[in-house]
Order: C-alpha cells, then structure tokens, then sequence
C-alpha cells in the first residue's frame, strides 16, 4: 500500500471519529440528519428502480421491435376491447392497459 492511502484512510478514520462524537452531544439532530439521509437515499433507490424497469431494460416480448403503442382517449367496454381483438388481422395479437380504476 502507498503511504498516501494509507493517509487518506487515517484521515478518514479521523473524520468518523469526529462525527461520532458530535453526534453524541446532539442526537436529535442526529437523528434528524440520518432520517434525511435515509430517505433521500430510499427515494433515489426507488426511482433508479423505476428509471430500469421502464427504460432500460427491454420489453417482455418476443419480438419488441415491433410492438406498436396507439393511444386514444377512449372508453371501451370490455365486451369492446374483445370484439375487435378477435376480429383483427393487421395485428398478431392486442393488449390495453388503463391508469383508471377497473371495474371489479
């Protein structure tokens, strides 16, 4: 190991110490500094999480290059949606997803 690591992890050590005992003298803000510290870092977990799983990684299909998005403000019935999904031919199959409530 180089002498400069070695400095730079005494240097560390030294800095750790100091926040410790800072810590002890005030723990309610401690313990506010560390609750802050936990959730930014839960909320940024939990937006990398999002970030992959809809942008990074690919599409649950065989064939993804050719999955077509049509959007339309439409309401459907169900009895709809399966009238013409039976009956097309120009697609392989149809899928439909909503962001309302579904009917139960």
């Amino acid at each position: 190991m180089s002498r400069t690591f070695l400095a730079l992890l005494n240097d560390l050590l030294t800095d750790a110490r100091q926040a410790v005992r800072q810590m002890r003298r005030s723990p309610v803000f401690a313990l506010m500094v560390l609750t802050a510290l936990g959730l930014g870092i839960g909320a940024t977990v939990a937006l990398v999480s999002v970030v992959d799983s809809l942008l990074v990684r690919p599409l649950p299909y065989r064939n993804e290059q050719s999955v077509r998005v049509f959007s339309q403000d439409n309401t459907w019935t169900d009895e709809e949606f399966d009238f013409l999904r039976d009956r097309t031919r120009v697609f392989a199959t149809l899928a439909v997803y909503s962001t309302e409530h579904v009917r139960g």
